[in-house]
């Protein structure tokens, strides 16, 4: 189960993109190691959370040192282009674009339930707040408070199908992520 922490962190990579995109407008010399560094970053943060697509990330790594050695695909050689920098660049502009693609379609289904366990959070807090479940201020750790506010609230036997609904959902520690964020954004006050 892919976790809400290693996600933030491939998303914050993945929008290292824009800082790329730059480098080719502005027709830097270093926008191929740039590109390539990109990846090497996507391939760790793959391979740290065991996900499949880290060979996908490798082969177009390959694919991108291999245009770096002169192997271009026809389209990048087709005559729009005259210098061969030019060449590389658009090949690589093409690679850039499959790899977003790749890590956008990967995150997408863990966003689908992170944003149904928000959801849910949302509406579960609504009625803990109601039933006095978020009353009093716990005395502990910001983490010890959390752990005892999830504690009451999974607890209820009203709210316990949600609370095990959200757990299947993502991992026991990122529930006690959301329901933090969701109750600072709420401005609920023990």
């Amino acid at each position: 189960m892919l976790r809400l922490l290693a996600v933030e962190e491939i998303q914050q990579i993945q929008s290292h993109l824009a800082v790329l995109t730059d480098l080719y407008e502005e027709r830097s010399l270093s926008f191929a190691d740039e590109s390539k560094q990109w990846i090497i970053k996507l391939e760790d943060a793959f391979r740290n959370n065991k996900l499949p697509q880290v060979a996908d990330l490798s082969s177009y790594r390959t694919l991108m040192i291999s245009y770096e050695r002169g192997f271009l695909p026809n389209q990048a050689v087709s005559g729009r282009y005259n210098s061969k920098r030019k060449q590389l660049a658009a090949a690589i502009v093409t690679i850039l674009t499959s790899v977003n693609s790749l890590v956008s379609e990967t995150l997408k289904p863990f966003m689908a339930q992170l944003g149904e366990v928000e959801r849910i959070m949302s509406q579960v807090l609504s009625v803990a707040s109601a039933k006095g479940l978020l009353a009093g201020s716990p005395t502990g750790t910001h983490t010890q408070n959390m752990i005892h506010y999830w504690s009451r609230i999974s607890e209820d036997n009203d709210l316990m199908p949600l609370c095990i609904h959200m757990s299947g959902l993502i991992h026991p520690q990122d529930i006690l992520i959301v329901l933090d964020r969701t109750i600072t954004g709420l401005g609920y006050k023990g």
